[in-house]
Order: structure tokens, then sequence, then C-alpha cells
């Protein structure tokens, strides 16, 4: 019986103490720059499926990203027709100056801009998926560690019912306790289920979206922690940040801002808009009666009015509206335009703004994080060495096995904690070091 004991003991214990030299298995010391989080519990005939080699998989099968490589591509045979055409435009123009040259350049300017910044969307696409795929992983292995605790807690609550039963039999303790004990019982089993059940819903989503056979591995319970601490101001690290998120935007900004000047300027608009429209000249229909020329026949004297030259006048005067209603079209174009310029700088300057703020609140949230997990790492170590003791003592006979399940059971309330602490922390880390992460999720 005592052996048996020992045994489970010896398993218990490997949750939360290094086997091979009794160390924490949170071994880190407070303000050191790394720590491994790892368990026992992982099945050792599949292979270990690592976050990276998931990520990679999602990124191969993601067809979001294989469109945006078409999209990229559509913009690089759109460059190459709209040089052709920018040419054919030129050439019929004849001599330009270089105002209205750029006029003409514009749209392959533009769509130059526009092919790079759909390859930086593609390249955010692809953090975004790691971001998502390695929290899926991590939700995955919560949720397996969270099963194994409580199959855990099974097990020990099975024991008990089984010395409570016993004693109920010699008359030291009552019915209910053992009904109570058994309905505890029920409900881990109940919970395991559920859990089982969402743990397949998981996996289930999880190789839809890398396209793996998840039977073939197991997923690796280790977890990293590193620090981030940004250099320099965190002013100075936004502003960086954010240059580099809005890299094309600004690059638009200035081109589109580069074409209204030209477009002003070729034109000749003026700056006034009551002054321009009147320097338009609207032209003015001509009267039938300035065109009448009334003759008298000799014999008869009967006089007949004609109206010489009032058609072709008419035909200039269509020609001229239309030339008119034009140069209106345009000037209006170009307004809108001037607007779009002036309302895309705001809008970049308010994301800016927007961004910033939210990327300061995530660092600041990062920093509190730490220290959290910190105080967890203490409490880890402190309750490893009590399970330490609490093993000797039990050895001892000096403590009931209950009271030694119940560290083991802290421990891992620990191990869980300190794990949903670390996710988290990564989660952040990621959002401050790639800002366009949380412009996507903002979306």
């Amino acid at each position: 019986m005592r052996k048996n004991i020992n045994k489970i003991i010896a398993i218990a214990i490997g949750i939360s103490v290094m086997s091979a030299n009794s160390l924490p298995v949170f071994a880190s010391e407070i303000g050191q720059a790394t720590a491994s989080v790892s368990t026992s519990s992982q099945s050792v005939q599949k292979n270990i499926l690592t976050v990276q080699q998931a990520v990679d998989a999602a990124i191969a099968n993601s067809d979001k990203l294989k469109l945006k490589t078409k999209e990229i591509q559509k913009y690089r045979d759109e460059i190459k027709v709209q040089r052709k055409i920018n040419d054919a435009k030129k050439d019929v123009a004849g001599d330009l100056d270089n105002d209205a040259k750029k006029v003409i350049d514009f749209p392959y300017d533009k769509l130059n801009i526009t092919a790079d910044q759909t390859e930086q969307e593609q390249n955010f696409m692809k953090d975004q998926i790691k971001n998502d795929i390695t929290s899926q992983y991590n939700d995955i292995v919560l949720t397996e560690v969270s099963i194994d605790k409580a199959k855990k807690n099974i097990e020990i609550q099975t024991t008990k019912l089984n010395d409570l039963k016993l004693k109920n039999q010699l008359g030291l303790t009552i019915d209910t306790d053992v009904t109570s004990t058994q309905l505890q019982i029920q409900t881990l089993k109940d919970t395991v289920t559920a859990k089982e059940n969402t743990l397949k819903d998981k996996k289930d989503y999880f190789q839809v979206l890398t396209n793996l056979n998840l039977d073939n591995y197991s997923f690796d319970h280790s977890l990293d922690y590193k620090t981030f601490r940004i250099d320099g101001t965190i002013d100075k690290y936004v502003s960086d940040k954010l240059d580099e998120y809005f890299k094309y935007n600004e690059k638009l900004f200035n081109a589109s801002k580069d074409y209204a000047g030209n477009v002003k300027s070729a034109s000749d608009y003026d700056a006034d808009v009551d002054d321009q429209i009147h320097d338009f000249k609207e032209p003015t229909e001509p009267k039938q009666s300035n065109y009448a020329v009334t003759t008298s026949d000799a014999v008869t004297g009967v006089q007949t009015t004609t109206y010489p030259g009032y058609e072709d006048a008419i035909i200039q005067y269509n020609k001229d509206i239309q030339s008119y209603q034009g140069d209106l079209s345009n000037y209006n174009s170009y307004l809108d335009l001037k607007y779009s310029v002036d309302s895309s700088r705001v809008t970049i300057d308010e994301s800016k703004k927007t961004l910033t703020n939210a990327i300061k609140g995530l660092y600041s949230q990062l920093v509190d994080l730490e220290n959290q997990i910190a105080q967890v790492q203490e409490n880890i170590k402190l309750t490893n060495k009590q399970l330490e003791f609490a093993k000797l003592q039990y050895d001892l006979g000096l403590t009931t096995k209950s009271d030694y399940d119940n560290t083991v059971l802290k421990a891992q309330d620990l191990d869980t904690n300190l794990r949903t602490l670390i996710n988290n922390y990564n989660i952040l880390k990621d959002k401050i070091q790639e800002p366009w992460l949380v412009a996507s999720s903002s979306n």
C-alpha cells in the first residue's frame, strides 16, 4: 500500500518539480530575462509540433495570402500598361511643361506606391497569422494542462473517497461526506468531458488553418518568457514603429499632394474659387434676331427674313458650352482632390495619435504583467519548497496524503496562472513590437 501511495506522490510532484535535480519547474530568478515552463504530461510517442511549424503551415495554407500575391501581380501588370498609356498621352500632347508631365505621370506613380504598399500588407498579414496561430496554440496547451489538472484532481478525490468509505464503514465519518465527495468527483468528470469537447473543437479549427493532421503531433507544453524593454524613450520608439507602419500612406499622401499642386499649376487655377469661376467665361447663347437679314422681292415687294451664320453660331455655342462645363467639372474634381488630400492628412495623423496612445497603454500593461509574473514565480518557488517538505513529511508519516495533495493542487493552480500571464504578456509584447496587429484588431 505504501509503495503504491509513493508512486502516486512521485507522479504528482513531477508536475511541479523537476525529477532530475528537484529544482522548481519554473526555474527563474526575479528580474531574470528568461524563464522556461514545462510539464511532464506530454505524450512521447508523437512528434512535437512547435509554434513555428504551425505558423509556417498556416502561412502556406492561407488563401488570403495567395490572393494577396495575385493582387500584387495585378498592380505590377497595371504598372506596365499605365507606362504605355502615359507615353501615348505625352506623344499626343506634344510639348508639355513639367507640371503637365507630372499630372500625366501621377497614375503611374500611384500604382507603384500601391503595389509596394500591398506587399507590405502581405507581410503584415503574415504577422497577423503568426499572432493568431500562436494565441490559438497556447490556448490549446492551456486547455490540455487544465484537463490534466482536472484528471489529477479526480485521482486525488477518488483516493479521498475510498478513504472516506473505509472510515464510514468504521463509523468514523457520516454518509453525507461520502455523497459530497462523490458529487464533487462527478462534477470534475463532467468538467473534463466538456473541456475535452472544447479541446477537440479547438484542434479541429487549428487543423483547418494549418492543414496539418494533428493526430500525428503533440503540442509543446514548454513556454519561453523573455522580458521586453524599450531602448530610449517610448515616444521615439512608437514614432519609429508608426513611421514604418504608415510609410506608404505617407508616400501616397505626398504624391497626391504634389499631384494636386501640379494640377493647379498646369491648369492655371486661381486661388479664389469665385475668381476662378469668373475666369472660365460662361458662353452667351447667340440670339437669332442678331443674325436676321430682311430682303424684299424686286417684283412682288414681298419681304423675306433669313439668318445667315446663325446655325454656325449655335454649333460653336454648343461647343463652347461643352468646353465650359468641362472646365467646371475639372475644377470641381480638383476641389475634391484638394479636400481628399487634406482629409487623408487628418486621417493619418489621427490614426497615429490613436495607435500611439494604444501602444503606450499596452506597454504599461506589459510592465504590470511582469510584476505579476515575478510574484507568481516567487509563489512557485515557495510552493516547490513546500512540496519537497510535504513529501518528506509524508514519507516520514508526519502528515496526511490529503494535506500533500492540497499542496500539489496549489502548485498546479500556480502553473496555470503563470502560463496564462505569460501568454498574455507575449500577446502584448507582439502588439507593441508590431503595431499593425493593434490596428488590425481595432478594425
